[in-house]
């Protein structure tokens, strides 16, 4: 689990839950709670070189349903986007914007 991570974010992120069931399904408890939607780019969000190796299809399933990540998924204003980074190399965690919220 990234508990470093998650204690450096504290003032920094909004809401923030740990990726175990997958990252649309956490992400969508997040979403709930908040009354809010999401754009995501699939894209962008981080893999393994294994699951790169594999065919797209595959991966986007692997990235945004596969579970037992225990990474963490969280929101924060872009105003705290320096601030964000700089948390994560405190914790030494590669931090990526996968997305924004929306109305």
């Amino acid at each position: 689990p990234r508990v470093a991570l998650g204690l450096a974010l504290r003032g920094l992120a909004t809401s923030a839950i740990d990726v175990s069931d997958g990252l649309l399904g956490d992400l969508g408890h997040v979403l709930r709670a908040s009354r809010t939607g999401a754009r995501i780019d699939a894209d962008a969000v981080p893999r393994s070189a294994v699951l790169r190796a594999q065919p797209a299809a595959l991966q986007r399933l692997c990235t945004l349903a596969g579970g037992d990540d225990y990474e963490l998924v969280f929101t924060a204003p872009p105003t705290a986007d320096a601030a964000v980074h700089a948390a994560g190399r405190s914790a030494g965690v590669a931090v990526t914007r996968i997305g924004t919220l929306t109305a």
